[in-house]
Order: structure tokens, then sequence, then C-alpha cells
């Protein structure tokens, strides 16, 4: 009897039962994943500091309002600046520590004089003498607070000496802790001496009122 069918029919079927193995335990392809999607880089915007509203200007230039009142505002604690107000309605800048430019120091001076009542300070009648220079001090004070700088006063009027009016020269803060004599060189000389201990912040104002 022939065994070759046998044989043949044999190893098909192994060869059969070999794939069927092979292809069973062959490893899945891996699911593809998403799509990679690369991320932009965060850009983080760089904070920019204010521009200095002073930057490039100097004592007596002219500021705006709402920068003289951050200056005012902030005096004595972030700030040694001040706007100042002008007649005209200007503001003008006063840096700190540093003497009054010649605008401001006019405009002081001016609103000094215009508080000053001649005819009355000029007699040695106490009552009306006496409303007069309150009206003076009351200016000289609120320039002292408008400057954020202590003035001191040069002043050329009648004084009441030794029973009559004659014309004296006086200095000081408030003309009673100077110098009062006949001599403007030497009551300049006093409030100078004043002055100098802190030029930045103290301010003499010479007034002729008999000029």
């Amino acid at each position: 009897m022939s065994t070759r069918p046998f044989k043949r029919t044999a190893v098909a079927a192994l060869v059969a039962l070999t794939l069927v193995v092979t292809t069973a335990c062959a490893p899945e392809p891996a699911e593809a994943g998403p799509a990679s999607t690369a991320s932009a880089p965060e850009v983080v915007a760089t904070p920019t500091e204010a521009p200095d509203p002073l930057e490039g200007l100097v004592s007596g230039d002219v500021i705006p309002a709402e920068v003289a009142a951050e200056l005012n505002a902030s005096w004595g604690k972030q700030s040694d600046h001040r706007g100042y107000p002008m007649p005209s309605g200007e503001w003008v800048l006063l840096k700190g520590l540093e003497p009054l430019p010649a605008n401001a120091y006019r405009a002081v001076h001016d609103a000094v004089v215009a508080s000053i009542q001649w005819p009355l300070f000029r007699t040695s009648d106490a009552p009306s003498t006496d409303a007069a220079y309150a009206l003076f001090y009351a200016a000289h004070e609120q320039q002292e607070l408008l400057t954020g700088r202590k003035i001191t006063l040069v002043l050329h009027a009648m004084n009441y000496v030794d029973g009559y009016d004659q014309p004296r020269w006086s200095a000081g803060r408030y003309l009673t802790n100077g110098y009062n004599g006949t001599s403007q060189e030497e009551a300049i000389a006093t409030a100078q001496e004043w002055v100098d201990v802190s030029p930045g912040v103290r301010v003499m104002l010479v007034i002729d009122g008999l000029a």
C-alpha cells in the first residue's frame, strides 16, 4: 500500500498549523496615537516703566497741572520736588534742595509785596500796624507752603523807634529775631548767613518798601 498521499497530507497540515500558530503569536501593530502638536512657546510681556515726566526738566520749567498735583501730593514722602502755581495760571517745577528759579522767586516776591498795606505799614499806629503785619505774615506763610521753603525777610519800612517813625531795615524770618537798624548791607548779610545754612530750603526776600 502506498503512503505518499498520507505523507503529503500530513506535511500540508503541519505547515498550516505552523502558519496559524505563527500568526496568532505575532504582536499586534501598535495603534497610531494622535498627531503630536507642538505648542508655541509662551511669550511673556516685559513690563515697561512709565516715562519720567521730569526727565530733562530743570527748576523753573513749565509742567502740566496734573504732574504738579502728583508732586505736591507726594512731597516730603516719595519726592522733594514741587509744582508752584504762577500768576499766569501755569505750574513750574521746583526741584528739591535747589534754590528757587528766577521766575518763581519773582512770583513769590510779588505775592508778598502785594499783601502789604503800605499806608498802614508805614505808620506807628499800633492797631493798624498790627493788622497790616498780620496780612503780611499770612502771605509770607502761604508762600512757604507753596514753595516748600522757609523764607526770611529783609524789609525796608518805617518803624516806630525812640518815640517817632523812622526808616529801618529789618531782617529775620518774622522780622523779630534778626537785624533791625539803618544798614541795608548788614540786614542782607544777617539774612544771608541764615540762608547759607541750608540754601536749598531757605530763601531770602528783599523788599524795599520805601523805594
